[in-house]
């Protein structure tokens, strides 16, 4: 169902290009249909997290040991070594009222007023990385006071108590290591990644008089269960949930 094929953000002279569009023309078979120049105001999700590597040393490059503005809600979002799907804090960084800082050890971490834990190629590295950088500490700590944390994917799986990796799914051996305790939850790595459509309904804030349809994807490698019940879930179906701590 491939009619052709577009060349997004090309930067220089298209020209140039010529003997590459011939070339994959011929090897895929279909039509280049056109070549989209690089447009920087256009926000579009970048591809690889080489570019949030480049952002951070800019930042770190122009940084003047500016004050946080203190009429903006202060997110920092754990700069995990093996990020994933990056590009989830997009929206967080559009936001004007928003300052999003990426933070990488504890001297980063500072009095945030929400953490973003994202999600990770190699959720168990990622998590002792946490641990030895001192951030495990740090986002415990400003849980037990109350604090908020959005956890995604890895990052979620994180926060239980258990994560198993026993056919090497994520690692070149098995193992198994200690979570941060947040969740009465163990999540086990499978030999096949989960793809599936979803549907279920949203119960929270807890006063909705009526759930909300949500209709979702799923991909994920780890299996997470819960060993007590969720006493506030986020969102319901019929074989598993995704919750908010109470």
């Amino acid at each position: 169902r491939v009619c052709g094929i577009i060349i997004n953000k090309f930067r220089g002279d298209v020209t140039l290009l010529q003997s590459g569009i011939d070339w994959l023309e011929a090897r895929i078979g279909k039509p280049v249909l056109g070549v989209i120049p690089y447009l920087p105001d256009l926000r579009l999700e970048d591809e690889d997290s080489a570019s949030l590597d480049s952002k951070l040393a800019l930042a770190a490059a122009q940084r003047t040991n500016p004050p946080i503005d203190p009429s903006k809600l202060d997110i920092a979002v754990i700069r995990l070594p093996r990020v994933s799907n990056f590009t989830d804090i997009d929206a967080l960084m559009h936001e004007p009222d928003v300052h999003v800082r990426w933070v990488r050890n504890g001297s980063e971490f500072g009095k945030p007023d929400a953490i973003l834990l994202p999600g990770s190629k190699n959720t168990i590295e990622d998590l002792r990385f946490l641990k030895e950088s001192g951030l495990a500490e740090l986002i415990c700590m400003h849980i037990s006071r109350g604090g908020y944390v959005l956890s995604i994917c890895g990052g979620y799986q994180m926060l239980g108590e258990r994560l198993s990796d026993p056919y090497s799914t994520e690692s070149d051996e098995a193992q198994t290591e200690d979570g941060l305790g947040i969740f009465p939850m163990e999540t086990v790595f499978a030999e096949e990644k989960t793809t599936i459509r979803v549907v279920g309904s949203a119960n929270w804030p807890e006063n909705i008089v009526e759930p909300h349809l949500i209709r979702g994807y799923e991909i994920h490698m780890g299996q997470s269960k819960f060993r007590t019940p969720v006493t506030h879930p986020f969102i319901i179906r019929e074989d598993r949930i995704a919750s908010f701590a109470d």
